[in-house]
């Protein structure tokens, strides 16, 4: 019996040591349950006296990890009182945040000498969906000035917290942004699907005397599912299918953008409120390598290496029988001198770019239209800071007119806003003068029966006032109408187009082997587009070829 015991005198100090272990383990799950509890109470009660009942929060589930110090939250949600919103004065009607999860992990707060500190080793917020309404509309009733000032804002309010927060990993998945604003009696409603958002480091420091450095972030990449976004009281509507952005690396990367009417073009100028054109573009890709955003964040400078653009459809339609408020539309080059901020992009490079663009006319039925096609060319060295000895910018394309003529120019535009002054150079290939009959007829009531455009060749040199032109423009066998509008359709004037097909038009050029130069002056309408511009730049040439008038004569060789 003795021997027995003596060989079991090991199983009471065990079973005691286990049943110690065991009780530890419940004492401090137990902790954790009862310190999740107070957790979840703690939020819920706090949301709503720090809001004034505003805000509402419920958590379905709370714990606490005493050994890596973490919180586990799941089931948030935070929702708003309208009516307490609507008391206060606010534009806000509404909020609604729900949160599937939210983790944090490595917490470690700290106070020394009355500064405060919390840092987070990780947090992560799982499915986040956030749902904003907002009346754009409302205007804040005038204060009186002796009234007591507001209560501190969040940045204050944040510095009393904690002047410090810093997060050493960060993350977001799956998170949807929606929000509806009301505006001019419309209810507009924008959206981000498919958020995702990661980084190795992040923080604020609300204690800093400059708020705009208060945010402090590593490298961090992100992508965005789905971007919908409403313009112009919602007759336009903007689509991007899916966006990313890695600061690391410099790349951003857009794909699947759309710009869409919400109207039908014969009626968009009458219908919006401020009878503007009508305008679509659609691209496949955007890419951008060499980003520097860290000048983008901190100096307000965009600086990127490079830029693709891929696939582009863009339509312009103006419809001039609805009147437009007269506003000055600035050069290309002009309106990049007026940003206030840096910008320097060494090359962007598009490919496969289309475009048609329309235009009905005061007393027309049938709208012109021309269309360039398969344009491919790239932007050099765009700034607007002149820097190293750089005084311009270079934009060179080329491409087909009305899909059939190869053409190709070279636009020279000034870095510097003390100068304006500019070139075009470029040249067009043989085309059928037939194939300009979509144009000239219904906004010149000019007909093209017949003709042969052998080539062209131009130099545009200008400012943003005036600009002159040297051309030199081959055809031959060019015969014209010249046509009215009776009753909504184009008749022939046979008595004009008599005199100008045999008295006034020359036929061909060169002729009796003689090439005519022709040359002219025009005077820029600022109330014009720069593409009128350019075409109204290259008239005073065609009209002295055509007809022969103020040219220049020289034995073709």
């Amino acid at each position: 019996m003795t021997e027995r015991t003596s060989k079991r005198w090991w199983k009471r100090p065990v079973t005691l040591v286990a049943g110690g272990v065991l009780l530890l383990v419940l004492l401090l799950a137990g902790a954790e349950i009862w310190i999740g509890i107070k957790i979840r109470r703690t939020i819920e009660r706090e949301a709503a006296a720090l809001t004034g009942g505003i805000c509402r929060v419920e958590v379905r589930h709370a714990r606490f990890n005493l050994f890596n110090r973490s919180v586990r939250l799941r089931g948030i949600t935070l929702s708003t009182d309208s009516t307490a919103l609507a008391a206060k004065g606010t534009p806000l009607e509404s909020l609604r945040i729900e949160l599937e999860q939210l983790f944090v992990k490595g917490i470690r707060w700290k106070n020394s000498g009355g500064d405060r500190s919390l840092s987070l080793g990780e947090l992560t917020l799982q499915s986040p969906v956030v749902r904003l309404v907002r009346n754009s509309d409302y205007r804040r009733p005038d204060q009186d000035s002796t009234a007591p000032k507001s209560k501190r804002n969040a940045r204050e309010q944040l510095a009393a917290f904690a002047g410090q927060i810093a997060i050493g990993r960060f993350a977001l998945t799956g998170g949807t942004f929606d929000y509806c604003e009301l505006r001019n009696g419309k209810r507009l409603c924008h959206g981000i699907d498919g958020i995702t958002l990661q980084t190795d480091h992040l923080g604020l420091d609300a204690s800093s005397s400059d708020p705009e450095h208060d945010f402090l972030s590593g490298d961090f990449h992100t992508t965005i599912g789905g971007i919908t976004y409403l313009l112009d009281d919602g007759n336009i509507k903007l689509e991007i299918d899916s966006l990313g952005v890695d600061t690391k690396t410099g790349g951003l990367s857009l794909r699947g953008i759309r710009l869409l009417p919400q109207l039908p073009k014969s009626d968009f100028a009458a219908l919006t409120r401020n009878h503007t054109d009508w305008t679509q573009a659609v691209a496949a890709a955007v890419d951008c390598n060499g980003v520097d955003f860290a000048a983008l964040l901190n100096d307000k400078s965009l600086k990127i290496d490079s830029v693709a653009v891929r696939n582009v459809i863009l339509g312009s339609y103006k419809n001039r029988q609805v009147p437009q408020r007269q506003r000055i539309k600035p050069l290309f080059y002009e309106s990049l001198h007026k940003l206030s901020w840096d910008v320097d992009i060494r090359r962007i490079r598009f490919d496969s770019l289309d475009v048609t663009y329309q235009e009905l006319s005061p007393t027309g039925t049938t709208p012109g239209t021309i269309t360039f096609n398969e344009l491919n060319g790239d932007f050099f060295g765009l700034t607007n800071r002149p820097r190293n000895g750089r005084t311009s910018f270079t934009i060179e394309a080329q491409g087909k007119l009305m899909n059939r003529g190869r053409m190709q120019a070279t636009f020279t535009l000034p870095v510097d806003s003390t100068d304006n002054d500019f070139t075009v150079t470029g040249r067009l290939g043989p085309l059928n003068a037939e194939a300009l009959n979509p144009i000239t007829e219904p906004l010149t009531n000019l007909y093209i029966d017949n003709g042969r455009i052998n080539g062209m060749n131009f130099s545009i040199a200008g400012n943003a006032m005036q600009s002159s032109v040297t051309l030199e423009l081959r055809y031959d066998s060019l015969n014209v109408a010249w046509m009215k509008n009776e009753n909504g359709r184009l008749q022939e004037r046979k008595f004009l187009s008599a005199v100008l097909d045999g008295l006034v038009l020359k036929h061909s050029n060169p002729d009796s082997q003689e090439m005519r130069t022709g040359s002219g002056t025009t005077e820029r309408d600022q109330y014009r587009s720069q593409f009128n511009y350019l075409w109204k730049s290259l008239l005073p040439g065609v009209k002295s070829t055509l007809m022969g008038r103020d040219r220049k004569r020289h034995r073709d060789k």
